[in-house]
């Protein structure tokens, strides 16, 4: 009976410790926002930010679609994280993309979404992780 009693405990405390570490975590949110942006699925990246990050990705894709960019849609590529910084309700996530050369970062937020505190993007216009759309739009 003790036997029982101590595996269910054991297993009890490792499945508390794996969803406290999804929650506490910023890479894995960061990993999918990035992977979506790498595919130009700015819809479902935007599952992924906050409220502010959501409005960038839609000037973004707009911007892109009027000027018939479409060089990283859809773009195969390994995305590795490189390290994060965490302080408290906010942390850099800093990455290398085979899409662009270089270490990246964006920044992350942890935010209350119904009553929990959740990691969301927090993209900052500077962290676009790819080069900014043409300045000119065709005419």
């Amino acid at each position: 009976m003790i036997y029982r009693a101590s595996h269910f405990l054991i297993g009890l405390l490792l499945i508390t410790l794996v969803g406290c570490q999804s929650q506490d975590d910023p890479i894995p949110v960061a990993e999918a926002f990035l992977e979506a942006m790498q595919s130009g699925d700015y819809e479902k990246a935007g599952e992924y930010g906050t409220t502010e990050t959501r409005k960038l990705l839609l000037q973004f894709q707009r911007i892109r679609q009027m000027s018939g960019d479409t060089l990283l849609d859809g773009k195969d590529g390994q995305i590795e994280i490189l390290s994060e910084d965490l302080q408290k309700d906010r942390a850099v996530v800093y990455f290398r993309s085979d899409a662009e050369p270089g270490e990246q970062q964006i920044t992350l937020r942890k935010i209350e979404i119904d009553g929990k505190k959740v990691w969301r993007v927090d993209l900052q216009k500077r962290e676009l992780p790819w080069d900014s759309p043409p300045a000119q739009l065709p005419s």
